[in-house]
């Protein structure tokens, strides 16, 4: 419930981000190249040394985790 104590009403959507009954596998794999395109973004934009640092450490450590979420929770 979204909106909880105020209302009782619920989103319903066709489209779910977890859920691979309803597209969650496809949303997983978009937002992982998102991920990695983001980036990849940031790395080219910023020329600055503790940014790309930044980058360099938690971009692999946000895929990992992403990846690893994909294949503990079912998605391909």
């Amino acid at each position: 419930m979204h909106f909880w104590p105020l209302t009782n009403w619920i989103f319903q959507s066709p489209v779910s981000y977890w859920d691979s009954d309803h597209y969650g596998s496809i949303v997983s794999i978009l937002e992982g190249i998102g991920l990695v395109a983001l980036a990849i973004y940031l790395w080219r934009i910023h020329k600055s040394i503790p940014i790309r640092v930044l980058v360099a450490v938690l971009a692999p450590s946000l895929f990992l985790m992403h990846v690893f979420y994909m294949l503990a929770f079912g998605a391909p």
